[in-house]
């Protein structure tokens, strides 16, 4: 506003023609106030994670924020080469999904003093960090007791990796509820996260005896492999098993039969994620806010036609 308008216009005039454009990390280097947020989970291509980044990128776009998103596939070894990468470009702060519970990554953020939260997948226990993830206990629990209360005795839970915490607690909750039923029992299938190595473990265990009268998949990922295996194999839903999954999305709703699932308040979470980092940066600093946050949030469950009684057993009275 102090520069001569005609000057000024000139100076425009040349930006556009050599089609000038600021160099934001130079800029950065100048600058106390950082722009750049990094982002870093495990796949882009599982949808929950394209959710959350979607839904962090409009809590950056309200506050003036600009993300930089990457995959760490999966790989602690990548996930420390990704966030190392991160710090070059003098972020704010970081919110990351980390691979497993020990979080490899968070060296170099500790190395550089960035601030930083953990979404979705706890840490290992005696790891001090900020964490935003929801109630996988209370959540996996409720699921748990629905399919009990329907009169299953024999469920089949579809695990990625009990190295992630967020698996380990969604273990716990069913376990808590096939506890309290006395003839109940729960077999744990670790299938990795690949879909199609999931529905190649899956063929191979429907395949033996004794059938499982409902499957319980611990992500949506799980739940795609599930119904891949199912259809060579001639197992109808819910005529031969039952299938509830945790995640819940709109093609759920109109496959056939609609597939009962623990919805995840995935723009909840980005949302307090995002609180939480700003409170740590100073972005937006909350009144009364906690040395350190482990925040849980519920998840509600959404029955449908892919749930009923197994045929062997009428439902309690």
């Amino acid at each position: 506003r102090h520069v001569d308008p005609e000057l000024a216009s000139r100076v425009r005039t040349i930006v556009d023609e050599l089609g000038y454009r600021r160099d934001v990390a130079a800029s950065a280097l100048r600058s106390t106030q950082r722009s750049v947020v990094g982002v870093v989970v495990p796949l882009f291509t599982n949808p929950f994670f394209a959710e959350l980044v979607d839904r962090l990128e409009r809590e950056a776009r309200t506050a003036g924020k600009r993300l930089v998103v990457t995959a760490s596939e999966n790989d602690p070894e990548e996930e420390a080469r990704q966030i190392e990468a991160l710090t070059a470009w003098r972020p704010a702060g970081v919110i990351a999904v980390p691979c497993d519970g020990t979080f490899a990554g968070r060296a170099s953020l500790d190395r550089d003093g960035i601030p930083y939260v953990v979404v979705d997948r706890p840490l290992d226990a005696g790891v001090k960090i900020d964490t935003v993830a929801v109630d996988n206990v209370a959540a996996a629990a409720e699921g748990a007791r629905g399919l009990l209360g329907l009169g299953h005795r024999r469920l089949l839970v579809v695990a990625s990796s009990t190295a992630l915490g967020n698996i380990r607690e969604r273990l716990s909750g069913i376990d808590a509820a096939m506890a309290a039923v006395l003839d109940a029992r729960a077999e744990v299938l670790e299938v990795g996260f690949e879909p199609e190595e999931i529905a190649r473990r899956l063929a191979d265990r429907l395949a033996e005896s004794p059938l499982p009268t409902a499957i319980f998949t611990l992500n949506s990922t799980l739940t795609l492999g599930t119904l891949k295996a199912l259809g060579p194999l001639g197992l109808e839903i819910p005529r031969d098993v039952s299938l509830l999954g945790f995640d819940d999305y709109e093609w759920m709703e109109v496959f056939r039969p609609p597939l009962s699932a623990i919805h995840q308040p995935v723009a909840e979470l980005a949302q307090a994620a995002w609180q939480r980092l700003a409170a740590l940066t100073g972005m937006a600093p909350l009144a009364g806010a906690p040395a350190l946050c482990h925040l849980r949030l519920p998840c509600s469950l959404a029955w449908r036609g892919s749930v009923a009684p197994p045929r062997t057993s009428a439902p309690p009275a």
